[in-house]
């Protein structure tokens, strides 16, 4: 489930979550999957502990992108109830439009809700991937990657670059990495060189935190940066021109002190849009003005396109580990494999 060979290009979709909420009837809960699998899906409890069997545990019929789960299977369904509490009883879960309240799990309670579902599919059912490549180039990096020369990468971002509620960081099963560790071990073993990677990212931070770090950074001698802010930006309505110039302001005082260095930006995945503190209008306008700082030496992680639409397939709930803004151990992995396969497209070469 490590793989961070992004599944629009390998066609193999491994440990896709869904959180299967119980239906008004008595045959069972259905639930919608990403793609058409074109073959029978494995599921297993998010913890890898239990595999669960076709026919007893869930239905699929071949053509659909349904499962449907009988109402005695082993497969955890919960209650709307158990997702949506009475209003004021979560300190940070307020809907924006409804006298009721998101659950906010911050223990992992997620992760016990939702199962994890792996299949192979037609890749012709993504249309995003053309859309989602890189403009920019990264001529050092690739120079650099290419001869196994040692790389110096630094992370900066929020609480999602810390790797927040992905199970590795709290030591619960299965142990999955953040998305910073997965695109750094990928990079090394793709390679063969080594990646000293300086994850310097801190939760709950802007872009204007971000831009009074650069000398941090610097200190790291950096010959490639992530940057990956936005989810706190837009709670804070920190507009797309403002977010836009902090980012500018902190790849030109980088690149005064390191002038090879070359960066990665990342458009941020989306909040819960029924969250108070999210700010939907805001997270594409952000994706915009970063894909127009590319060029050379900068290129994008689309993350923001790639999670928009897997949302509008299968709902929010089935990628978030609190509810409310942090990636599951699968939503970190689909952060990686954006930031993989924008980096193979720049460099040019193929994962292994």
């Amino acid at each position: 489930m490590r793989d961070v060979t992004a599944f629009w290009q390998s066609g193999q979709m491994h440990g896709e979550s869904i959180l299967p909420i119980r239906s008004q009837t008595d045959a069972g809960t259905t639930v919608k999957l990403a793609f058409v699998p074109s073959d029978l899906p494995r599921l297993v409890k998010c913890d890898l502990t239990q595999t669960f069997e076709p026919g007893i545990d869930f239905c699929w019929e071949p053509g659909s992108d349904e499962i449907n789960i009988p109402a005695d299977s082993r497969i955890a369904v919960v209650n709307e109830s158990d997702l949506y509490r009475p209003a004021h009883s979560q300190q940070h879960g307020k809907c924006r439009d409804m006298d009721r309240d998101i659950f906010f799990g911050a223990k992992g309670q997620y992760r016990d809700m939702q199962t994890a579902v792996s299949y192979a599919f037609d890749v012709d059912q993504w249309k995003l991937a053309k859309t989602m490549q890189p403009t920019g180039t990264l001529p050092n990096t690739t120079a650099k990657l290419k001869a196994g020369d040692p790389i110096n990468l630094v992370f900066m971002g929020d609480s999602i670059t810390t790797g927040c509620d992905a199970s590795g960081k709290y030591n619960v099963a299965p142990n999955a990495p953040g998305y910073a560790d997965l695109l750094t071990d990928a990079m090394s073993k793709q390679f063969s060189c080594k990646v000293d990677a300086q994850n310097l990212a801190v939760g709950g931070k802007t872009s204007d935190w971000g831009l009074e770090q650069t000398e941090k950074i610097n200190a790291q001698t950096p010959d490639l940066v992530v940057l990956a802010f936005g989810m706190n930006d837009a709670s804070h309505q920190t507009s797309a021109l403002k977010f836009q110039g902090n980012i500018s302001q902190m790849i030109a005082s980088i690149k005064s002190q390191c002038p090879a260095c070359e960066f990665i930006l990342v458009a941020t995945m989306t909040a819960n849009a029924q969250w108070e503190h999210a700010s939907p209008e805001l997270y594409p306008q952000y994706r915009e003005v970063l894909s127009l700082l590319q060029g050379t030496g900068i290129i994008m992680a689309d993350v923001y396109s790639l999670w928009d639409e897997m949302v509008m397939r299968k709902g929010y709930l089935s990628f978030t580990a609190n509810g409310l803004n942090h990636p599951n151990d699968f939503g970190h992995r689909l952060y990686a494999q954006t930031l993989w396969a924008s980096l193979l497209h720049t460099v040019g070469v193929q994962s292994m």
